[in-house]
């Protein structure tokens, strides 16, 4: 089996509040028929970029097994070891593999799992991650909604949405008082088997919270039993 063509094609939608969404779907097309996809994490913040990094990878591919996944990862990564070891491009490679998997799963007649572990649990908890945290007062309904779909967890982050459609994040003392006054609610209203994650979202902003701000809103969290903290700090900073 040979692959024949690998293409990036990109999509865009918005959510019920407005919100912009970009994906960059990654297409593997095979001579036998069998065709792979994947999705690059860049596709959602600049997928010009994601759809210029897979023409780029295209003919390093084209013509070669797609089951012999590590000698393409290997082909790839050595020609952009001078400026890909790292963001966009290892985002873009990793869409490629995931297309790869797929069409080895294909050609096996098996989900991608059992590739990995025969026998994998046949489910796995999810948590639904939500971007800003609700106001106390929308708590109540959230819950409810989210039960209704099959979740047990949720993930918020430190901001909220204002009343003109923006998000904003209070820092220090107001910060620390309405995510407490946030999670109490959700704790009161989820009751203590409903799993609570915090996103900071700090790996790439540009003003990221510095370690004192982090370790004292990770004591708030404490106090409220959730499960874990992301991106509590810069990407820059990972002494802190």
């Amino acid at each position: 089996m040979k692959i024949t063509a690998v293409t990036c094609h990109l999509c865009s939608s918005a959510t019920s509040l407005g919100d912009g969404i970009g994906a960059a779907v990654v297409r593997v097309e095979t001579d036998a028929g069998l065709c792979g996809h994947g999705e690059p994490l860049m596709g959602m913040f600049c997928g010009e970029a994601a759809l210029a990094l897979v023409n780029y990878y295209a003919p390093l591919l084209i013509g070669r097994d797609p089951l012999r996944r590590d000698p393409l990862w290997r082909r790839m990564w050595d020609s952009s070891v001078w400026w890909g070891r790292s963001g966009a491009p290892v985002s873009v490679m990793g869409g490629i593999m995931n297309a790869l998997w797929d069409i080895e799963g294909q050609a096996a007649g098996k989900p991608c799992w059992q590739l990995l572990r025969e026998t994998a649990p046949a489910s796995i908890p999810v948590y639904a991650s939500l971007g800003p945290s609700p106001h106390v007062e929308e708590v109540p309904a959230l819950v409810a909604r989210l039960r209704a779909r099959g979740f047990d967890a949720l993930k918020i982050g430190p901001f909220f949405r204002q009343a003109d459609g923006g998000i904003a994040g209070p820092r220090g003392e107001e910060l620390r008082r309405k995510m407490a006054a946030v999670l109490a609610a959700l704790r009161r209203e989820g009751g203590e088997g409903f799993g609570l994650m915090v996103d900071g979202h700090m790996g790439g902003v540009p003003d990221p919270f510095s370690r004192e701000e982090a370790a004292e809103l990770a004591g708030v969290l404490a106090d409220y039993g959730v499960d874990f903290f992301e991106e509590p700090l810069s990407y820059l900073d990972p002494a802190g």
